[in-house]
């Protein structure tokens, strides 16, 4: 008869003895890493560049020995992107982004299929085309996406960001008339405006933005001021290179269908004043 009682005793102390284990049991530490938690710059492929617009045309009779013009070019459908303080990797995208008073009138977009050599320069079509007073008033800005990446490592943890710079106009800019057609009795230049562009400084730990130079003239072509032309609002570092535009452009030009065209239909309308004159 004593023996239920003891196993019954010796059950409730092996169950107050399981009971005060369980409350006797330590809080479990568990260190987790950090995702998310940080932050990265992302670096532009360039700090500095330039986009030219051709706005209007002159030509040099010589027989009469004189100037004609400037003429304005109302159907604008070319933009050229360049003189980028780097060069730009074959498969980079060039995007123009052009407002005139806030608003966006016209874009364009190309894939570059080889290196873009620093300095030269590309053509980029735009859509809708502008006239000759949106090309002298309008703000270009030019979007760079680079195929290349720039790394960030922190611990275990490595995140790849693709390069990616916005170029501002910094409010420089200068106009050149660039030798387009040298016909013998006529010499055709196409006028341009080239706005100086200001992308985020190549590396973000530089402390403070990168500055343009003022623009030079482009070589074996003519240089004209314009009164309304600003030195704009940025302070230019005096130690930077001067970065001339170069004969590269001229090139470009040449070789562009939309100016080959344009040149003919200004060598047709001259020949046409020339047979109206004689009569």
């Amino acid at each position: 008869m004593m023996r239920f009682p003891r196993i019954f005793l010796v059950s409730i102390l092996v169950l107050l003895l399981i009971t005060s284990l369980g409350l006797a049991v330590p809080n479990i530490n568990v260190s987790v890493q950090s995702l998310g938690n940080g932050e990265e710059s992302i670096s532009t492929p360039v700090e500095r560049g330039t986009v030219c617009v051709p706005y209007a045309y002159a030509y040099y009779q010589i027989q009469l020995i004189g100037w004609f013009g400037p003429f304005p070019i109302n159907n604008i459908q070319e933009v050229y992107p360049g003189n980028f303080t780097s060069d730009l990797v074959q498969g980079t995208n060039l995007s123009i982004a052009i407002y005139d008073s806030s608003s966006l009138i016209s874009t364009g977009r190309t894939t570059l299929t080889r290196t873009l050599q620093a300095g030269d320069f590309t053509r980029v079509s735009i859509n809708p085309p502008i006239d000759s007073n949106q090309a002298q008033r309008a703000e270009f800005r030019v979007i760079v996406q680079s195929t290349e990446y720039s790394v960030s490592s922190s611990g275990s943890i490595s995140i790849a960001l693709q390069k990616l710079g916005i170029g501002m106009p910094t409010g420089n800019y200068g106009d050149y008339w660039v030798l387009a057609r040298d016909g013998g009795l006529y010499r055709i230049y196409v006028i341009l405006r080239c706005y100086e562009l200001l992308f985020a400084p190549e590396s973000p730990s530089s402390g403070n933005l990168a500055s343009l130079q003022a623009i030079q003239a482009l070589g074996n072509t003519l240089s004209i001021d314009m009164e309304n032309s600003t030195a704009g609002s940025l302070d230019v570092n005096a130690k930077q290179k001067k970065r001339p535009l170069k004969g590269h452009l001229q090139r470009v030009l040449l070789n562009s269908r939309y100016i080959q065209k344009l040149i003919q239909e200004i060598l047709s309308e001259i020949e046409s004043i020339g047979k109206e004159d004689k009569d």
